[in-house]
Formats: structure tokens, C-alpha cells, sequence
């Protein structure tokens, strides 16, 4: 689906083509800790307490299946045809005796450069049906200028976590461009893997559809369900979004296992079991929490404190609320059951916090609009968190009082109108006297029916709070799903589509330095299409 230019007529910021340890000591405590409250004062914007509307509501309540990455569209308008190559043009030769890549060392068919000249991340997912190593990356170049060369390339695993990368040496002319990277990297059979290369200048190869079939070479698979993968942002990192089955003529070159015997890299830790997943795709209920088949090593009934610094607290469930005392504190597969995880105990905040993998739930008492959020206060990071049956999800808060930034990632949370509805505000996050925020891959769910709630993101300008930084949000619920009042960037932003009250967004725009929003429907597994985009034209943000 094409998209329109910007506001200021140039490439729109969502578009690549467009129209014109130590060992933990934990303490018992034999009563749970007095609970704080944490309201705000209710706006005008928030939806009153009546009964939902009849409204088709696509969300990701319930989705029990691992979700693929939103499928944005690129325009396809205005598109530059290949130039015939010069004379000084880049070798085809590729590939050695040993190694294949996907793609064929001729000139790619259909093939156009893309007019957007924002810095871009684009890639490719592929398999392999054999174990071998990565030796390196290669792309196509289309655009005959040197600066239109990409700078580096990398190679990535499913969860995002960048395993090699070189540097690519500019070049004039079109034509295929290699690296090797300084170490072969090891890679199983059957695993998804993304190879990208980050082009400061934009301007990269791309044919529309071209992975819409599947592709094979040799052991090597892509396209179908494995395509062309971008992102947008001013340095490299992981492409997660999706685009049409686009071929962005970035490729891989593989060597098999047995033709040079290149050893496994050792890890620095072993990895949590965590349910498989696409690239890039929106948690899930099943993608976050604690891993399927994990079972705790130790059941409490009761609060826990935490007083060691530095403490690491695995395979915990506990039916009540942990407090943590204490600084750079690990809770690793923790399930949290009618309680919450608070780090602001006491007259200071202790920060990093790291949470992960770790599930907090509704318990079988009465909740109340008073409950305090399931993860707060500040200067903590959630990683794979799942929050469901909680009246308050993700607090960002305690900045006057030494919290620092927060950091929220791959995490899904599904915040529900408490039993004794009260005066009820609502959130997935909350910023309140909020430090830094940043939010990466992050699914929110905001379930007010009969009670009203106030949004899955909130982060007004009139409680104290400082900046954002969002690469990849899906919203669903509220008066208003997203509502930003500070300075910021916002990229990747998803809101389902008749899942507001009043509008999609409150934001005061003028505040907002990027910004990159679609209204999507999602099916029950997950995956997200979408309607139209969002501009930012609003100046409330409170």
C-alpha cells in the first residue's frame, strides 16, 4: 500500500520507496508490605465508566500463538529503473568454491532504487536445512554513487542479538557488494537468522514481492514466511519490520559444516528457554512470562524482600509482592501472583533492576483501583514480562527520588478494570514524575469494560515526566490508545484499529522529534495488517 510523503513533502519516516553474579539472600516477610496508592487525577479524556460500545475488537486478549512481525507496506511509486553498471562497477565474483548464497551473482530482475534516502537497516530472513558457518554478508547496489554503498553489515538471531558484523568499503557503480566478517559465525539447522546491511544514505536495492515464493539455494532457505526485513533509525540495528514480501537483495554467504571446521562460539551465559517466535513480531501471551513446562524451585505464600546487592533470584513463585532493597537485583523466571515487583521500598529507589522472563499475575483476592502497578517504580529494566489481570501495569516513576531510566522490551501487558471499579485510571504504562523511557517490541492491552480507564500509554506532559523513546508499540483500548505529552521519538507504533473511545492519540505533536504510526487490525494469531497510517496533528498530550 502506498504511503504519502511527510508533512514537510519529503519521505515520510516509515517509508523506504513513497509517493513524491552473586548468590541471592532473600528474607521472608510474614505480612505483605503496605501497599501505596497510585492514582491521577482524572482528565476529561478518559472514557467514563459506562459499558464498552459494541465494537470489533481484534486485539492480542488471549493470543496463544506466537505472533509475526506487523506487515507494513511500502510504496511503490516512486521507484529509480537500473542503470546500466559503469565501467568502474563493483566485481560479481562472490562467492568462493566453498561457500553459496541465495541469490545468483547476475544482476538482479526487477530490481529498482528506492528514492528514500532516510538511514535504513534492511535484511534478509533465512534457514538452513544444515549446520555450517556465516563467512559473510553481500548486497546488491543499485545506485551508481559511492556514498550509496551500504557502511556495515551484520549478522543476527532470532531474539535480536547481533553476532557479527564488518564494514563494507564504498564502492562506485552498481553491482554485488561482499564482506567477510573478521570470524565465521556458527549457525544450527532449521534456526532463523537475519543477515542486514545499514545504508546511512538509503537509496538500497529492492524489488516488491520478490520473496513472496519461496527461495532455495543449496541448504539455504528464504522467502514465504522468511522475507525481507528494514528498520529505521541512525545507526544499526535488528530489521524487524516486515514489507510486502519485499527482497531488499541482501544475501549470505554459507559454508557447510565439514568443509573448514569453524568451532560453535562459546556463550558468556546459558540462554533462557524462551518460546520461538519471528523476527520482529508483537509479544504475545505465549512469547513472554515465564518459559512453557518451567516450574519454580521454591513456592512461598507471602511477601519477599530482597537486601542483597547485586542479588539474583531465579525460579521464585510467590503469592504475594517482592520488594527489592536493594541495588542491580536479577529476578529471572519469577511468577508474581495477586502481587507486584516494587524497588522504591524505601527512602530511595534502588535501580538496576532487571526483571525477565518473569510473569506477575492477578491472584484470587479482590482487586481494587487503589492496587498498586504490577512493575514500578524506576531505574529497572523488563524483559519478556507478562502482566495480566493487573488494574496498573508498567509504572515509569521516582525521578526526584533517584529512580533512573526504564527500559520495557518484548513484553506484553494486559492491564483489566479492577473487581471494585472505584475511581479507576488505568494503564499499561504510566509515567508518573517518569525518568527516561524507552520501549522496544512491547504489546499493551487495556481492558476497561464497564470501568474507566484512562490508556495502554500514558506519558503526559503534566505529571513531572522527561522523554521517550519508542521503536515498536502496539496499542489496544483507552479513551484515547496512545497519549504522549513529553519529547521523544516514536517509530513502529501499532493501534488497533476501533479499540479507542474518543481517537487513537493525544499527543502534543510539537514535542514529538520523529514519529511513525499505523492503525492495524490483528488477527488471533497475532499478526497485525495495516489500515492507514496516523499523522501527528494534535497538541494536547495530557
Amino acid at each position: 500500500m502506498p504511503r504519502s510523503p511527510g508533512r514537510d513533502g519529503a519521505c515520510g519516516a516509515a517509508d523506504i520507496l513513497c509517493v513524491t553474579e552473586p548468590v541471592a539472600i532473600v528474607t521472608r516477610l510474614d505480612t505483605p508490605y503496605s501497599q501505596r496508592s497510585y492514582t491521577h487525577a482524572p482528565h476529561p479524556h478518559e472514557r467514563p465508566p459506562v459499558p464498552a460500545p459494541d465494537r470489533q475488537r481484534r486485539g492480542l486478549l488471549g493470543v496463544s500463538a506466537a505472533a509475526l512481525v506487523a506487515a507494513f507496506g511500502l510504496g511503490a511509486a516512486a521507484l529509480t529503473p537500473l542503470s546500466a553498471a559503469p565501467a568502474d562497477a563493483v566485481d560479481t565474483t562472490r562467492a568462493r568454491a566453498d561457500e553459496v548464497g541465495l541469490f545468483a551473482d547476475t544482476e538482479p530482475r526487477r530490481a529498482v532504487t528506492s528514492r528514500g534516502r532516510r538511514p535504513v537497516e534492511v535484511g534478509l530472513q533465512f534457514r538452513s536445512r544444515a549446520t555450517g558457518v556465516v563467512t559473510g554478508a553481500q548486497v546488491y547496489k543499485t545506485a551508481r554513487g559511492k556514498g550509496a554503498t551500504p557502511r556495515r553489515a551484520s549478522l543476527w538471531n532470532a531474539r535480536g542479538e547481533r553476532l557479527a558484523a564488518a564494514r563494507l568499503t564504498p564502492r562506485r557503480g552498481a553491482g554485488w557488494v561482499s564482506v567477510r566478517f573478521p570470524t565465521a559465525v556458527a549457525i544450527k539447522a532449521n534456526r532463523t537468522y537475519t543477515v542486514s546491511v545499514f545504508a546511512p544514505k538509503g537509496r538500497t536495492a529492492i524489488t516488491k514481492g520478490g520473496l513472496r515464493k519461496p527461495k532455495q539455494r543449496g541448504p539455504l532457505t528464504a522467502g514465504g514466511k522468511l522475507g525481507g526485513v528494514h528498520a529505521y533509525s541512525t545507526s544499526s540495528r535488528f530489521p524487524r519490520r516486515a514489507a510486502q514480501d519485499s527482497n531488499h537483495w541482501v544475501d549470505v554467504l554459507f559454508r557447510r559444516s565439514g568443509n573448514a571446521p569453524t568451532p560453535m562460539p562459546t556463550p558468556t551465559a546459558t540462554p533462557t528457554a524462551t518460546p520461538t517466535t519471528n523476527e520482529g513480531a508483537f509479544p504475545t501471551q505465549d512469547t513472554t512470562g515465564v518459559p512453557a513446562g518451567w516450574s519454580p524451585t521454591q513456592v512461598v505464600d507471602g511477601a519477599y524482600r530482597i537486601t542483597t546487592p547485586g542479588a539474583v533470584v531465579e525460579d521464585l513463585r510467590v503469592s504475594g509482592s517482592i520488594e527489592v532493597a536493594a541495588p542491580n537485583v536479577t529476578i529471572r523466571r519469577v511468577e508474581v501472583i495477586g502481587g507486584s515487583i516494587d524497588n522504591f521500598v524505601g527512602p530511595t529507589c534502588q535501580g538496576g533492576l532487571l526483571v525477565e522472563d518473569t510473569t506477575i499475575r492477578r491472584g484470587t483476592g479482590t482487586t481494587r483501583a487503589t492496587d498498586p502497578p504490577a512493575l514500578g517504580a524506576g531505574g529497572y529494566t523488563a524483559r519478556r514480562v507478562e502482566i495480566d489481570g493487573k488494574p496498573e501495569g508498567f509504572r515509569v516513576g521516582g525521578r526526584a527520588s533517584g529512580c533512573g531510566p526504564v527500559v520495557i522490551e518484548s513484553s506484553w501487558a494486559r492491564v483489566v478494570r479492577p473487581d471494585e471499579c472505584g475511581d479507576w485510571h488505568g494503564d499499561g504504562i504510566q509515567g508518573y514524575d517518569g525518568p527516561a523511557l524507552t520501549v522496544r517490541q512491547t504489546s499493551l492491552i487495556l481492558d476497561e469494560t464497564g470501568c474507566g480507564g484512562t490508556a495502554p500509554f500514558f506519558y503526559p506532559h503534566s505529571q513531572g515526566n522527561t522523554s521517550v523513546d519508542i521503536d515498536g508499540l502496539l496499542v489496544d483500548g483507552g479513551g484515547y490508545a496512545f497519549r504522549l505529552g513529553m519529547p521523544g521519538s516514536v517509530r513502529n507504533l501499532a493501534i488497533v484499529d476501533k479499540s479507542w473511545y474518543y481517537g487513537p492519540i493525544n499527543v502534543k505533536c510539537s514535542a514529538v522529534g520523529e514519529w511513525q504510526a499505523d492503525v492495524v487490525t490483528v488477527a488471533a494469531d497475532g499478526v497485525a495488517t495495516p489500515v492507514r497510517a496516523v499523522g501527528c496533528t494534535t497538541e494536547e498530550g495530557n
